[in-house]
This record gives structure tokens, sequence and C-alpha cells, in this order.
């Protein structure tokens, strides 16, 4: 990788040199004597420098052709800023002064009196035999010797002055030449630098082409203010397994997966006669995260082996045929953490991820603390950052200042830690693992990342082509729809094999796929169903009438059926405001202020059951509503639930399926 950085910098020297020729055709020489005296003490093109020698009081610095390409001593490869040693080299082969300001002061035959650099511009002023002549101009002793070879071993030596406040440049003489120059300032600074300044401040290149959400593949966030960890993922470049969770929302560009259940928490999935799940799975067990947590999912799966909930991981999942199927999911070599579990899944809101995403593409240092570390003084500094983002990279162009290199495919995995520079945190300490590099920078917008704004509210939205059956189930009914989009524009609607109307279907389709959250994040929960309850419990066997076990067959319509045993209460973690106790007071507000949401069970059955089934072996979507807070029904989608929504919701879908019974006409606004 090193050699391929060292031939794309002799690239870049080649294309400036062509660059400059146009511009320099059209210029007139600056500063030249009506003598016709030439001020250019080398016009060579920058491939013509071999080696470049500085000294001066920072140290100094050595650059070196060698295998086909430049580097600069004491500074890696792949850290080193292109455009500021192609400049550098363009300077160094069109050594031209603006002027001459001195004709009478004698450099002698050697680069003016090298003396200490560190010593500082003008001391030893007096010689002795009255004003040293170089001294006024800081020569004496010089801010910065330089010497300079060519590939011809011809060469030039250089002392670097003070600068001159006027026009900006920096006096310098040549060794051999009478009298003291000018020369511009922005070449003048650069023989005055320390080899840091060789050291580029892009820690991220910017995308070359697209936005940074085609650049940016799979990514997580961990700490800062996730208290778990967060995945996007690109369904673009996502595997088959990615594609299928995306369908659940259409033509979705990226999903998002949500925190994970508790650790210690453990559920258990029924399926129904398809051997499709009920609801899902947490996890037990131990995985091999950076993070250690447990996230070894046990899944009821359908015949294919494929997770109701979705697979679990980053990695490749190893669900197999059959029930109660193990997923482990992979972690890479670096031990990416937290995304093993099975959480939620959702489409991401591109408006607020471009926010969160576009500070990566381009990211620069304010400074440049340390570089070279080892891995382990690496560890040291960021073994436990304050946040961490790790993702997979393509920009389309050069690798960055990772060091890891990228890919054939030019996709390079980059992991970002962030460490707190001060109490305020308006800054922090920043290294791309691999880099050997501390920086300091400002804080990004993803420093402030908020889970929930990263979701599109809608739950469920597939498109009605990938749908072949939809079952509603409501407290006393139950339909289903078979769905055949053969002809995408002219679906042919079933219910027990009768037509139905395609407009009135699609105004039902509608409604829906409307389900969405109100916002309002209310930590994670998972829905347990015993393996016992095959039934359902009907109207006087429950505080609210509800539905069967998510699988439970098709009840006739307008009937249910009974169940011996009722539904067992559903859990509500202790970080979320998820339901208002028995007790507790109504109110408006939702959450509730006073605390009563917290650490409460939802009794109720199940309000309302929606089955999507999809073509293509996609396994079901199951979306069921519970009683939550006032006028607030809390939505599970494959047995997790983070949100919840008005309940009206519920009733408008109840009204819709008894219109679809009688004919007449229903709403969709809820």
């Amino acid at each position: 990788m090193r050699h391929l950085k060292r031939l794309l910098i002799c690239e870049a020297i080649i294309i400036a040199v062509l660059l400059a020729s146009f511009v320099l055709l059209g210029m007139s020489s600056i500063g030249k004597p009506a003598t016709g005296e030439s001020l250019a003490f080398s016009d060579r093109p920058p491939t013509d420098v071999r080696t470049v020698r500085v000294d001066n009081a920072s140290g100094g610095f050595e650059i070196l052709f060698f295998d086909g390409g430049y580097a600069v001593t004491d500074v890696p490869v792949e850290l080193t800023d292109v455009d500021t040693l192609v400049n550098f080299l363009i300077n160094c082969g069109e050594l031209t002064a603006l002027r001459r300001v001195d004709a009478d002061a004698d450099t002698g035959t050697g680069a003016g009196i090298r003396t200490n650099p560190s010593a500082g511009a003008g001391a030893g002023a007096n010689t002795g035999m009255g004003v040293d002549p170089l001294a006024r101009f800081g020569l004496n002793p010089p801010a910065s010797t330089v010497h300079i070879e060519y590939q011809d071993s011809a060469s030039l030596d250089l002392s670097i002055g003070n600068l001159e406040p006027v026009t900006g440049g920096y006096y310098f003489t040549v060794a051999g030449k009478q009298g003291v120059y000018l020369i511009g300032g922005e070449a003048g600074a650069m023989f005055l630098q320390s080899a840091q300044g060789f050291i580029s401040f892009t820690l991220i290149p910017a995308p070359q082409a697209g936005t940074i959400l085609s650049a940016v593949r799979d990514i997580t966030f961990t700490g800062g203010p996730l208290s778990s960890p967060v995945t996007i993922e690109s369904v673009a470049a996502g595997d088959e397994t990615v594609k299928m969770l995306a369908r659940s929302f259409g033509s979705a560009s990226h999903i998002v997966r949500g925190p994970t259940p508790p650790d210690e928490a453990t559920v258990s999935a029924d399926t129904n006669d398809d051997g499709m799940p009920g609801t899902g799975t947490s996890g037990t067990g131990t995985s091999e995260s950076g993070s250690g947590n447990a996230n070894t999912a046990n899944a009821a799966t359908d015949g294919e082996g494929m997770h109701g909930t979705g697979t679990s991981g980053t990695g490749t999942s190893e669900s197999g045929s059959g029930n109660a199927n193990t997923a482990n999911a992979s972690t890479d070599g670096e031990g990416m953490s937290g995304t093993g579990a099975i959480g939620g899944i959702y489409e991401l809101d591109q408006t607020y991820g471009i926010e969160m995403l576009q500070p990566l593409g381009g990211l620069r240092a304010q400074a440049i603390l340390r570089y070279g570390l080892s891995s382990d003084e690496e560890e040291e500094l960021f073994g436990e950052p304050w946040m961490r983002v790790e993702f997979d990279y393509r920009p389309g162009i050069a690798p960055s200042a990772s060091g890891t290199g990228a890919s054939d495919t030019g996709i390079e995995h980059i992991d970002l830690r962030l460490v707190e520079a001060g109490e305020d945190g308006k800054a922090f300490f920043a290294n791309v693992k691999g880099s050997g590099l501390v920086s300091l920078i400002a804080r990004p917008a993803f420093a402030d990342i908020v889970y929930e704004k990263l979701l599109l509210r809608r739950f469920l939205s597939p498109l009605l082509m990938d749908v072949r059956a939809l079952r509603i189930e409501t407290t006393g009914m139950a339909q289903d729809y078979a769905i055949d989009a053969t002809d995408p524009k002219n679906p042919i609607i079933t219910r027990d094999g009768a037509p139905v109307d395609t407009a009135a279907f699609r105004r039902l389709f509608s409604l829906a796929v409307s389900a969405s959250g109100d916002g309002v994040y209310l930590g994670v929960m998972t829905l347990p169903v015993p393996s016992g309850a095959k039934g359902m419990a009907t109207a006087s066997e429950t505080p609210a009438a509800g539905l069967p076990p998510a699988g439970a067959g098709s009840a006739p319509k307008g009937t249910t059926t009974t169940s011996e045993t009722p539904p067992p209460p559903v859990p509500v973690p202790s970080q979320g405001n998820v339901s208002q106790q028995k007790d507790a007071p109504q109110t408006d507000t939702w959450p509730p202020t006073d605390g009563s949401a917290m650490d409460t069970e939802v009794t109720a059955a199940p309000l309302l059951r929606l089955t999507y089934s999809y073509t293509g072996g996609k396994p079901d979507d199951v979306m069921e509503l519970y009683p939550g807070g006032p006028r607030r029904t809390l939505v599970f989608v494959n047995g997790i639930c983070e949100f919840a929504m008005k309940d009206t919701f519920a009733e408008r879908m109840a009204q819709a399926m008894e219109a679809m019974e009688t004919g007449a006409d229903f709403g969709t606004e809820w």
C-alpha cells in the first residue's frame, strides 16, 4: 500500500506539472529587472528533484525519491498530505525569486553563513567590522538552510531569512550567487515548517462522487449519547438477508438495527402451522463482540431457517432449517460490538441520516498531536473510547489516514474512536484505529446522535406487489386477504376465495401501512408468548377482548376462538415510559411525567394484529397493538416494542374491516 501511495504522489506531481505549464504560458516574469537578468535559479519539473534536506529551528526534515515515489522522513507514507508534498516539490524544481533586494550582500561560496538555525534569526548581527549585511535580513544565522539535489546530480543550497512584511515573502540567498533575494511567502514558509507539516489533516477522505449515504456502507455507532449500539446498513450493498429485511419497507435504501433487548432477557417464540415465528426472541449466551454482550439468539424459524424478526448481526447468520434454531452472528476480527442480538428493524430517515453521517466524509483535524503510535500505544489511549464509529467506506479515491488501505473493491474499513478532550465537550481526541495518529477535532454532529430520529415513523410499509397475503385480526373478527400481484398494476384480491373490490382493498392496505409511531422512545421490550398457549382469549376471559397468539390459525369470520390460558402480561423495561399503572391518574401527558409509567405491566391482550406474508420466501412480519398509556397503544413488531401510537389507528382498522364486509365506504385518516 505504501508503494501504491508513493506512485500516486508521483502521478499527482505529473498532473500538477501539466496544469502549471498552461498557467505559466500566460504569465510574465514577476520582478524581472529591465536588464534581462534572470531570477530563476532552477527551472525543472518537480520529478527532477531527487532529495531535499531542510535544517531549521523545528528540527528539519528530508524528502527522498525511491521506489518510484517520494517520502518524507519520519512521516508514514499513508499519512502524507499529497497536495502539500507536490507543492513543495514544484517550488524546489521551479525556484524563482520575486526580486533582488540587495545586490551588494556577499554570500560567499557557501549557503550563507551556516550557523545553528535554532539560535534565532538575526543573532550575531555585529561581526566586529560594522553591521553584518546579512544580519538585517535574518540570514546570520539563517532561519533555515536547504539543500536540493536533482536527478542529474546538480544541486542548490539556500538560506532562508526573515519575513518581509510588505509582500509577505521571505529573504533568501543562494550559494555562489551575489546578493539577497525575495522568495514568495508560500514557498518560503514551506522551508520553515517541520516534518509534521506534511501530515494530512484529513482523517477520512470526502466521497469523490455521490452522497455520503452511497459511500458509507454498514456503520455502527457505539457509546456517546447512545445506551446501546445502533447499526445502519446499506440495502444496495447488503447481502440477501439485508435485502429481504428491507422489503418490509418497500424501496428503502438503508435499514436501522435498533438497540437489543436486555442481556438477561430470554423470550420463547412459538410458531404457527407454517413454522412462522410468533413474536421473535432476545438472546442469552456469550458473544465474541467487543462489548461482551450476550447475543446468541434462539429464534423460531420457518422451514427455510429465516428469522421472523430478522437475522442477527452484521456478519453471516448460521440459521438453518427447522424450529428453535440458533443464530450466531459472526463478528469481524476487530470485535464489532452490539449488533449480534435481535433488535428492532426500521427504515432510515435519510434526512437525519445524512446529517449524522456527513461529518465523516472529509473529517479533518484541527491539530495533529501525535503520530507513529504502535497498536499497543493506541489501545492504551483509545481502548475505552467515549464513542466509537465503525464502518465500511468506499470514497472512490485513494486510501485515507486509517492506514488499513482500501481493498480491490475500493472498500476500506474504518474504526474511528473519540475521547473527550475537555469537560465542556467541545473537542475530542480522535484516532482512526491502525493509523498511529492522535488528532484534535471539533465536536461532530454525530456526537449528539439521537436514535429515534434515525427512524422513519412508519412501522411497516411494504409494497403491495411484495405481499402475497394480509391477515387482520381485531376483537371478534379476523379477515384473510390473498393477493395475486402477477400484474402489479392490476392485482387480484380475494377473501375466502371470493373476489374483493381492488380499490377498496387498496384503501385498506394504505391504512394498514400508515401505522406510525409518535416519536417518543420508550426503551426496548420484548413480548413473551408461553409455549403452551395455543388458543385465544375471549372478551369474557380478559379485561379487554384479545387476540390469539400469532399464527394460531384463522378464525371463522366474525367469531373468536376460546383459550384455556390467557395471554401473559407484557414486561416493561425500567428505562421506558410505556404504560400507565392501574391506579395512576388519567392524564393527557405521554409519557406521564410523574413516573407512573415506569416498571409496570401490560395485562391486556392485543387489540389488533396485522400479519404480512410475502413472496420470495421472506418471513412474515407481525405487528401487534396492546393497550398502553392514555389514548396510546404499544406497538410490537415481530415481538419488539420501542414506540407507541395513537389508539385511534386500531379503531379505524376495525371500522375499515366492518366496511369491507358491508361494502360501505371508510376513511383512512386516524
